[in-house]
This record gives C-alpha cells, sequence and structure tokens, in this order.
C-alpha cells in the first residue's frame, strides 16, 4: 500500500475493512422495526395466493426499488403480483384514488409501497376499509402520524428507534431489507437475494444517499454484481452508454439519468419495463427509447438554464424562479443553479395556466389547443377554483364530449409545481414545514424535495423561503460546495498509476465517500492547450520542483482558466485518474479548481 493511500484512509478516518467490507456485517433486516410482520403478511399473502400490487415512484430509486420488490415476491412464491407507478404530471408523488380503484378492481388482498407511502394515511385507511391492507417500505421523512399499515418500514421514522446505520437507506435499501427478512424467513433460497445488488447499487447512488454503513456493504457487493448482471436491460443499457469503466461516475452520470428521462419526459413504465423484461430484443428496443428521451431531456435543459442566465436569479440567499419549463426538468435545472449560484433553488414549471370551462350548453363547440380552453358559445370562466374543474376531456382525446364517462381529468389552473435543491445545514424538508401556510404540499429530503403553490402565492413563498432562511443564520454555507482537498501532494511522482488502481478500492463513489481530491500546491505551468471545436477545453502539463511532470485536463473550463499562461505557478485541486492512449496507460489529473500561487 502506498503511503499516499495510507495517508488517505487515515485522513478520512477508515481502516482496511472499509476496502473490502463483508456481506455477512449487513445489519439484521429486524432492525427496522415492524419487519417480521411485514415477513408475516407476505407468508400469508403465499399461503392465500393473493394477488398482491407494488405501488412505486417515479425516479430511479423508485422504479428499482419497484423492480427489486417485484423479484423478491416471485422468488417467494407469490402467485400474481403487478407494480403500479404514478405518472409524473398526472398523479405526481404519492399514493392516490387512483390505487384504490386498481387493487378493488384487481382484486388485490395487499399492497406494498416502495419509496413512497409514509404520509399517505389516507389512502390506507380507504384501502383498508375495502378490505385491503397495506405495507409501507419507504425512506422520506415521516409526519406526526403513521398510516395504519401491518407495517411502516421506514428507517426515518421517529417514533421508535432505528439503527443509525440504516437511517441513509434509499428506497430500493429498504426493499432489500425486505428480502434479507425473507431469506431468514426461508421464503427465498440463500444467497438468491444477491442478484438483485445491482439495483440496489443504481437505486442508491441515483438517489443521492451517503456511501456508509449499511449502503457502502450493499452497494461494494452491487458493483461485483452489476459487472455481471443477468438482467437484459441492465447489459443493453450498459452498452449503449458506452460504459468502459464500471464506477459511481458511470452510473450517477450515465446510467442514471438515462433511467430518469422515462419518467421526466415520458412515463417511468418504460424504465421499468427495461428493467423488468427477460427479452434482449425488448431490451434494446427500450434501451434506445430511452436514449431518445435523455438527449430531448438535455436539449430542454440547456434552453432552461439559459433562459434563467439571461433573466437573472436575483440576490436573495434563496433563488425561486418559474418559467413555462417541462415538469420533467426542473429538478435538473435547480440542481444545476446551485451548483453555479452557490444558493438553495427553487424551480417552478407553469402548466400553461388553463381557463377553465363551466359550460356552455353546447359543449361539442369547444376546441382544445394544448390546455388552452375556447368556444365559439357563449361559455363562463372560472380561474379561482383552488382544487380545480373536472373537465368533460380526456388526456388520451382532448376532444371535449358531453359523454360523462369521459370526466376523467383534472385540470388545477394556476397550481405551479415545484422542484428544490440546497446543500449543507439548510434542510428543504424543514423550510416547506416553515411554509407550510403559503404552499399546497410538498415534502422530501433535507438537499431536494417538490412542492405545489398556487401561482399568485409565489411571491408569498419566494418571501417566506428567504424570510426562514434569513432566520436561521447561517454561517458561509458556499463552504459546502467549495472544492476541498483531501491531501496535498507535491511529490507528483506519487500520483502513479499505481495510485489510480489503489483509489478504485473507495468505489463506489458517493455522497459521504467522495472521489479523493488531491491539491498541487505551487506547482508550475510548463505547457497549456485549449481543445475542443470552440476551445472549451483546457490541458494543462503541470511540474514540481523535481520537475516531474503531470497532464492535467478540464472538460468545458471556466472563462477564467482558460486565461492561463505557461511559466507561472498555479495550485491546482485534481481528481486523480486513467488514461488509455495507443495502448499505454498512466495517470492523469481532471481539473477542479485552478488557482493562482
Amino acid at each position: 500500500m502506498s503511503r499516499i493511500f495510507e495517508q488517505l484512509l487515515a485522513v478520512r478516518g477508515v481502516g482496511r475493512d472499509f476496502l473490502a467490507p463483508k456481506y455477512e456485517d449487513c445489519l439484521e433486516p429486524e432492525k427496522l422495526p415492524e419487519m417480521q410482520a411485514a415477513v408475516a403478511r407476505i407468508r400469508q399473502a403465499v399461503k392465500n395466493s393473493e394477488k398482491v400490487l407494488i405501488y412505486g415512484d417515479y425516479d430511479v430509486d423508485g422504479v428499482t426499488a419497484s423492480t427489486v420488490m417485484y423479484r423478491l415476491l416471485k422468488f417467494a412464491g407469490v402467485s400474481e403480483a403487478e407494480v403500479m407507478l404514478p405518472n409524473r404530471f398526472k398523479d405526481g408523488y404519492g399514493m392516490s384514488e387512483k390505487v384504490v380503484e386498481q387493487a378493488v378492481s384487481d382484486g388485490v388482498g395487499l399492497v406494498i409501497t416502495v419509496d413512497c407511502g409514509s404520509r399517505n394515511l389516507e389512502i390506507v385507511k380507504e384501502l383498508a376499509e375495502q378490505g385491503i391492507e397495506t405495507i409501507v417500505t419507504d425512506h422520506h421523512e415521516c409526519g406526526d402520524e403513521l398510516p395504519e399499515a401491518v407495517a411502516v418500514l421506514n428507517p426515518k421514522r421517529m417514533d421508535v428507534e432505528v439503527s443509525a446505520e440504516l437511517r441513509d437507506l434509499a428506497g430500493v435499501g429498504v426493499a432489500f431489507k425486505v428480502a434479507q427478512a425473507l431469506v431468514k424467513a426461508g421464503l427465498i433460497p440463500v444467497g438468491r437475494e444477491k442478484w438483485l445488488l445491482d439495483l440496489v447499487l443504481i437505486g442508491t447512488i441515483c438517489d443521492s444517499m451517503r456511501m456508509t454503513a449499511e449502503n457502502r456493504r450493499l452497494c461494494f457487493y452491487g458493483m461485483k454484481v452489476l459487472e455481471k448482471t443477468r438482467w437484459p436491460g441492465l447489459k443493453e443499457l450498459l452498452r449503449v452508454a458506452g460504459v468502459k469503466r464500471l464506477n459511481g461516475d458511470a452510473i450517477g452520470f450515465q446510467l442514471g439519468p438515462r433511467l430518469n428521462a422515462a419518467g421526466r419526459m415520458d412515463t417511468a413504465e418504460k424504465a421499468l419495463r427495461l428493467l423488468m423484461t427477460e427479452k434482449r430484443t425488448e431490451a434494446a428496443k427500450l434501451t434506445m427509447e430511452l436514449e431518445k428521451l435523455n438527449a430531448e431531456r438535455k436539449r430542454q435543459q440547456r434552453t432552461a438554464v439559459e433562459e434563467i442566465r439571461k433573466a437573472g436569479v436575483g440576490d436573495e440567499p434563496v433563488i425561486v424562479v418559474d418559467g413555462e419549463w417541462h415538469e420533467g426538468v426542473i429538478g435538473i435545472i435547480a440542481g444545476r443553479l446551485v451548483e453555479e449560484y452557490k444558493r438553495p433553488a427553487f424551480v417552478f414549471a407553469r402548466n400553461d395556466s388553463v381557463d377553465v370551462v363551466i359550460g356552455p350548453s353546447d359543449v361539442s363547440d369547444l376546441f382544445v389547443d394544448k390546455n388552452h380552453i375556447s368556444a365559439q358559445t357563449p361559455y363562463v370562466i372560472s380561474t379561482t377554483n383552488k382544487s380545480g374543474l373536472n373537465l368533460i376531456m380526456t388526456s388520451e382525446d382532448p376532444t371535449p364530449t358531453s359523454n360523462t364517462n369521459h370526466l376523467s381529468q383534472t385540470l388545477a389552473p394556476n397550481i405551479l409545481k415545484g422542484s428544490g435543491r440546497s446543500f449543507g445545514d439548510f434542510s428543504l424538508a424543514e423550510a416547506l414545514k416553515a411554509c407550510e401556510e403559503v404552499i399546497i404540499g410538498g415534502g422530501g429530503h433535507a438537499e431536494a424535495c417538490g412542492v405545489k403553490v398556487e401561482a399568485e402565492r409565489l411571491e408569498d413563498f419566494r418571501r417566506q423561503m428567504n424570510e426562514y432562511y434569513r432566520g436561521l443564520k447561517l454561517k458561509d454555507q458556499a463552504s459546502f460546495l467549495a472544492v476541498q482537498e483531501d491531501l496535498a501532494v507535491r511529490d507528483l511522482k506519487e500520483l502513479s498509476l499505481e495510485l489510480v488502481e489503489e483509489l478504485s478500492q473507495l468505489e463506489p463513489f458517493a455522497e459521504g465517500n467522495s472521489e479523493p481530491v488531491f491539491l498541487l500546491p505551487e506547482v508550475r505551468v510548463m505547457e497549456v492547450a485549449r481543445l475542443g471545436a470552440d476551445g472549451e477545453h483546457l490541458r494543462i502539463v503541470v511540474a514540481d520542483d523535481n520537475g516531474e511532470s503531470l497532464k492535467l485536463m478540464q472538460f468545458f473550463a471556466p472563462e477564467e482558466n482558460l486565461r492561463i499562461q505557461p511559466g507561472g505557478r498555479a495550485n491546482v485541486w485534481i481528481i486523480l485518474s486513467e488514461n488509455e492512449f495507443r495502448g499505454g496507460r498512466s495517470g492523469e489529473g481532471r481539473i477542479l479548481r485552478l488557482g493562482a500561487a
């Protein structure tokens, strides 16, 4: 083990056992309160050949968790299981009346939620009134009251003691603990559950969970399983994404966005089908569909960010912007604003504010153009109804009809859907509680949330959110986003290919186990080159006082970095990576920050 690597482990406070955690050291699944009740109810469902409905979420965590739950139930012998996912645009997050309707019509005996359900008290109650029991598996913040379910498996429960090692589980991680419990109960053969760990890995990284404690154990083995995954969808996704080296970056920035594109731009059903299919041909077809959706996602994201930059974001501590942007990309946009402006951000999508028609007597004279409703005969318009009105139209067929059986789509005029991103000590979950009077609803994590606000109250939300932020009197929050080195290295010889290989033992990198950052202090700038069609990329060669040199790269370098000239000295913060060129391999630095010495 090299000197630098030993120093790194010491700085991070981890031992050699962190490099190779044992699967056997995973916490007992019963550490999640009410797990035994959940196992008993699943056993009953198997015994009685009950139909089980799995209800998930539209993001990567929700889709992977749904797939894990479906497969583990099949492993356990559940005869009939189906998955239901919400539509981001029609249903929003969590369970709705549609769950009750489908469960009743399909003769479901048990509903199991994944990555949601902790705050769906009324829906769980309605299911119970229909004779349908519910198991909630979730990892979001709980309310003061829990649903009256058979079991509520949530590591963030505050009414009972839960091991701190479990509190950072993703929704898919909670689902996997159910699999481990079913193995202990003898319902799943020992070891079979491990083939689900590739899905646990993807969901955990893409939901930005901390890569420590239990997550480290599960994801360490998830990497090994993903390398030899048996699922055709993942094989095809890896191929199309062009993943050459499997690591946290490949999962978070290549696989995750493609899976997320389904729920953001269309329906998450496509991502679910990709993960669940056993057919290579279907996997290939679905992967290409996701590829197209992801390309469109990137285009709309770029357009929106450019519009915001041009308009400006103001100087308040919390950014709040709104525009006619695709609802599926506002979370990503909020994240970009956080990166760029070093402030928490909320981005709201206007859904082409709709005039709601009451009447006219002859609805056949109505015509619809993209959500804007007009008429050729007299009509009455209402825009004051907070909850919206049922229109005689459907999303599938926007042609108005007098057939009342078509009353299926509810439009809520002037309701803005928003997404928030934060960092440091500013918790969005707590901030939304402080703004309960001006929002319709919302929830999420400390660093990511969703929220709904009436358009006429957006300014109230902006004011109250910023007042709340100022009242916290937080200090130096930007420092949480500043590049911080793990170690300073003055001898560039130590940044070798061997060190690159040692660093790979820390994979997967994610929150709580970030990729190591090295500071190269006062190095001499020997060569400077601008690359790319527009010269937007930077390549430099630096040298230490012993004459050892190292190539460094920065893609889409900021303008101030592009102005660097050879001959001077600089402080450079880098991530060490491997460079392959013409069959040769060497260490290379990726520039994170460049400053004057």
